[in-house]
């Protein structure tokens, strides 16, 4: 296959993402998690072994010829090493057997990484202007942005107390919204700092 210009590895495009969105490593991770889980962002993956087979390949694949887990979290995948932890199945159809396969490496389009998860992308908020607003509140955004506006979408009247709406379903309501708009997840910790739930 030849060389296609413009892959990230996972750590580097943690890097990418953390640095542009002026978030936090995991909260970079999560969102990374998730658009690779949602299929926002494309992907390529080098097979190393078969599962059930004795057999080693060497093969590139694109992300549409895995049954990529839809509940990625960023404990799944070795960052340093740009890997799932677990075996990923490859689909029937393709130039190797099909099932589950040990992943030497994945990588990400810098491309769509960019669009998607950082700021002025197609997908991405816009990037600030500058203000008054203190260093801790710019580098919050645009993932607390996100998820603040989730919050007033989906809570138009005011988040209930947490006796009547729990932090979980809180959480569930606002990340299922940014899920079915197409947009990238934030953590659960942002969701609840946007709530004004947490400090």
């Amino acid at each position: 296959m030849p060389y296609l210009p413009g892959w990230e590895r996972l750590s580097d495009a943690a890097t990418s993402v953390m640095t542009a969105a002026g978030i936090a490593n995991d909260e970079a991770r999560s969102n990374i998690c998730q658009a690779i889980a949602d299929r926002k962002v494309k992907i390529r993956g080098k097979l190393g072994r078969h599962t059930t087979k004795p057999i080693r390949s060497s093969t590139v694949l694109e992300g549409k010829d895995f049954e990529i887990p839809t509940d990625l979290k960023l404990e799944d995948l070795d960052w340093e090493r740009s890997r799932p932890l677990k075996p990923w199945f490859v689909r029937r159809g393709g130039s190797v057997p099909a099932g589950y396969w040990d992943l030497d490496w994945i990588q990400l389009s810098r491309t769509e990484l960019t669009n998607r998860l950082c700021p002025g992308g197609p997908r991405g908020e816009p990037a600030q202007p500058a203000s008054s607003e203190t260093g801790a509140k710019r580098r919050r955004r645009p993932a607390f942005d996100r998820a603040q506006r989730a919050i007033k979408e989906e809570y138009p009247h005011g988040v209930p107390d947490q006796a009547a709406e729990p932090n979980a379903n809180l959480c569930g309501r606002v990340g299922k919204r940014l899920k079915n708009e197409g947009l990238p997840g934030v953590s659960d910790d942002t969701i609840l700092r946007a709530a004004d739930r947490r400090k």
